[in-house]
């Protein structure tokens, strides 16, 4: 059941990295680069993925 899970989110993100192709500027204090949606968004996940296994990771009984 979860790996049905984990497969079904994944179809809605490739569903939606699709339909956000468009550029977008990013600014972040004297930075200030452009760069497509789906790319921002792919960074923006794998960081929450990575955050997330960290804080397990940290967590987890030894």
């Amino acid at each position: 059941m979860p790996r049905l899970l984990m497969g079904f989110l994944l179809v809605l993100f490739m569903v939606l990295l699709v339909q956000n192709l468009a550029a977008v500027e990013v600014s972040f204090l004297f930075w200030s680069l452009s760069l497509p949606r789906v790319v921002l968004l792919t960074l923006i996940f794998s960081m929450g993925v990575l955050f997330g296994y960290s804080l397990h990771w940290l967590k987890k009984p030894k």
